[in-house]
């Protein structure tokens, strides 16, 4: 029995569950199993798991406002300065060296951006590289200069012309500005260190006897690790290869690994820097010979639960980029030492040309697998790379190709409200796919919400397009980004004027003020009510107080359920009539966090809680889905919190 790969497994699977109440479960379930297994494979589980715990429970506490540390990471126009122990999110155009010592005069705050069910959150990722705080630097002084090896490259850098320059920083540094997400992938991932030290390993062992390559390969990764200050991708190495040296089987190595690195890395488990290189590692345990289509499915499976969409250019991307990259990783490292500047035109030009992002097929899979679906694939996975049966790799097939029809397989209504930041966007999705409604689309100035938000969620849940967009009105935050999404996803009907009733087949959206126009652009916004299975929703968009007194006056005997409360919270809305009148059960209140309106009121806030109406804000809880059943509707968020009706 393999006792560290029974560890490693339970370990990832742990970390892997979201829910904590479920994790918990999952912990006394394989606890339990592990022990009647193996005492010594349990008390390994054990041990890591109060590892973590003690880690993840070190509190944050907020930074003095003149910090000194030392710089540990830059990136484009940022740099991350870590005090205390603490690190912290510097935005400046100031060029800062690696490992000095540095004053930094600047306003904290804590790091907060948009989170919905899929795509790039970067509080998200701050949170899981213990980042809390940022804050953009006013003055920054150098008080001591660092001494390392990669201060000492950085120098030599800053001297070499602009383009090599850029190279340079690139490959060795991570130091990017990636337009596309299979480019960011391929470097975040390492994927031009993992296969250069393939290439040194395969020459090596024209020369040396296979003990003296391993030895040799392990002074690389040590090498590495001094290099980028043992960060998570040369710890990795540095485990695994000195792993090698054991008596364990790959297995119980792999295993073993697991437990190392999620005690030193606990928050990093749910990156695809975490999942990609071990999960590979995992099916490389299994079966006599190494399968690719196995690893690019488990890729592939992967960036569907991450991003709800996966296009096929991606993984031919990375198939054909993996050796390029390595070849430029090396020709980077002999510019430290040769003067051949001529080829880095060539290179920066090659780099700008794959960051447009030329499309090569059109075939894409879409919608973000369940937890039922991602075992069975994983599971299917194993078996094939196990047994080699082409069955397995069809029934996985099967399952991706069904995974995309799931909006059509679910009994149940949804309504998303999507953290576009400050603007409205909400999802309606009607039973077995009978239509899927958008009201408003957000906008920002600074972002393609469309692009970057919207698209990705609808494509989430297997939506290809949109049978209604309904703008409530013309400002930036609630239609900004139609202009693109109509690019991006086929819209079949949009209503932008008043009208008494929009309709999708038999679902009825009525607006209660279509009879009313005002000269204001928010006063005169569409308003929508609707019922799913009894449960009645309220859109209001930007209406103000004397809007609201119309519809009281005009439907005297209107319940709502949920209520979306207009104008972001705005004290020009949601007024003491109208929240005594409809009575809601629920309010939601989309609003982004440092917005410059001071959204939402006090005012309004008090009214709620004046009348006892709970209510969720998208800067605290991030996205919020209602999920609708003919006995009961329930909501959550991406923040963790769910609250029930009957």
């Amino acid at each position: 029995m393999n006792r560290y790969l029974l560890s490693g497994m339970g370990l990832w699977i742990f970390l892997v569950i979201s829910h904590s109440w479920i994790r918990w479960i999952w912990l006394l379930i394989w606890g339990i199993w592990l022990w009647k297994q193996n005492h010594r494979c349990f008390y390994l589980f054990l041990l890591s798991i109060v590892l973590i715990q003690l880690k993840l429970l070190i509190p944050s506490s907020m930074p003095q406002t003149e910090l000194v540390g030392k710089v540990v990471t830059i990136r484009k126009h940022s740099f991350i300065l870590r005090v205390n122990q603490k690190d912290i999110w510097i935005n400046s155009d100031d060029e800062v060296l690696l490992d000095d010592q540095v004053s930094v005069s600047c306003k904290l705050r804590p790091i907060v951006s948009t989170q919905n069910r899929v795509g790039y959150s970067f509080e998200q990722w701050a949170k899981h590289h213990n980042i809390h705080y940022q804050c953009t630097a006013s003055r920054i002084d150098v008080i001591k200069q660092g001494k390392s090896l990669r201060r000492w490259v950085q120098l030599k850098v800053r001297e070499m012309p602009e383009e090599t320059k850029e190279i340079l920083k690139m490959f060795l540094f991570h130091i990017y500005d990636a337009k596309v997400d299979w480019l960011f992938l391929c470097l975040s991932l390492g994927i031009h260190l993992s296969y250069g030290l393939k290439m040194i390993k395969k020459v090596c062992s024209y020369f040396f006897t296979e003990k003296r390559v391993q030895q040799i390969m392990y002074g690389c990764d040590i090498f590495l690790a001094i290099f980028y200050h043992f960060s998570f991708l040369s710890v990795r190495y540095l485990i695994r290869d000195g792993l090698k040296f054991s008596s364990l089987d790959c297995q119980d190595q792999w295993g073993l690994m697991i437990c190392i690195l999620t005690c030193l890395f606990p928050t990093y488990i749910t990156e695809l820097k975490f999942l990609i290189p071990l999960g590979i590692a995992f099916f490389q345990c299994f079966g006599k010979k190494r399968s690719s289509m196995v690893i690019y499915l488990y890729i592939s499976l992967l960036q569907l639960m991450k991003q709800g969409f996966l296009s096929l250019n991606n993984i031919v991307y990375m198939i054909v980029m993996r050796p390029i990259f390595s070849w430029i990783f090396c020709i980077c490292i002999l510019r430290l030492w040769l003067p051949i500047d001529g080829i880095f035109p060539y290179l920066y030009s090659f780099i700008q040309w794959i960051q447009q992002d030329i499309s090569m097929f059109s075939l894409e899979l879409i919608g973000k697998p369940n937890l039922f679906c991602v075992i069975l694939i994983f599971v299917l996975l194993v078996q094939y790379q196990t047994f080699h049966k082409k069955k397995y790799l069809s029934f996985v097939l099967l399952c991706l190709l069904m995974n995309q029809k799931q909006n059509i397989l679910l009994p149940y209504a949804r309504v998303h409200y999507l953290d576009v930041g400050q603007g409205d966007c909400t999802l309606i999705s009607l039973p077995f796919g009978k239509g899927n409604i958008l009201i408003d689309t957000g906008g920002s100035v600074s972002s393609d919400v469309a692009k970057e938000i919207v698209v990705p969620v609808l494509k989430s849940y297997g939506i290809s397009s949109l049978d209604l967009v309904l703008l409530t009105h013309d400002d930036l935050d609630h239609s900004g980004a139609y202009g693109s999404l109509i690019k991006l996803i086929p819209i079949k009907e949009t209503i932008v004027e008043k009208q008494k009733e929009y309709t999708v087949g038999a679902f009825r959206i009525f607006d209660g003020l279509y009879h009313q126009r005002y000269e204001d652009s928010n006063a005169n916004s569409l308003t929508a009510c609707f019922e799913l299975y009894g449960v009645r929703f309220l859109f209001l968009g930007d209406c103000g107080m004397q809007q609201e007194k119309e519809i009281v006056k005009q439907y005297q005997n209107l319940t709502v359920d949920v209520l979306k409360v207009a104008h972001h919270g705005s004290k020009t809305s949601t007024s003491n009539k109208l929240l005594e009148s409809i009575k809601p059960e629920m309010a939601i209140i989309s609003v982004g966090a440092y917005n410059r309106y001071h959204h939402p009121s006090e005012e309004v806030l008090l009214r709620l809680d004046q009348y006892q109406i709970p209510y969720w804000q998208t800067k605290n809880e991030k996205a919020i889905t209602v999920i609708v059943t003919p006995w009961m509707y329930w909501m959550k968020s991406e923040s963790g919190k769910i609250r029930l009706y009957w």
